[in-house]
């Protein structure tokens, strides 16, 4: 029997797989260590929208990419900042598999 952490893990490495998909179909737009904030939320707002409509619209597959590519613009934004900020890997949070 799968415990929940396995339902989520299943969850969360499939839409992972989604996001690296849609970075790799579009590495040759550059990194986006090279766009400022502004335009990253931009996108991320835009591809915000575009979502809702293909929820609206009932496109399960479109649903999905649109929603990895919301999800792949807050990760570059907070990438950007994270190397700006001096983020360190330490200062994370403990995952629900190693909270104790």
């Amino acid at each position: 029997m799968r415990t929940p952490i396995e339902d989520l893990r299943k969850s969360v490495d499939s839409f992972a797989d989604e996001m690296m998909g849609q970075l790799v179909a579009n590495r040759g737009k550059g990194h986006w260590a090279d766009c400022p904030s502004h335009f990253l939320i931009d996108e991320l707002n835009k591809n915000l929208n575009y979502l809702a409509a293909s929820v609206e619209e009932g496109d399960k597959d479109t649903v999905r990419r649109r929603a990895a590519n919301v999800a792949n613009f807050a990760m570059m934004i907070a990438d950007n900042r994270d190397k700006q900020w001096g983020y360190d890997e330490r200062d994370k949070q403990p995952t629900p598999q190693e909270a104790p």
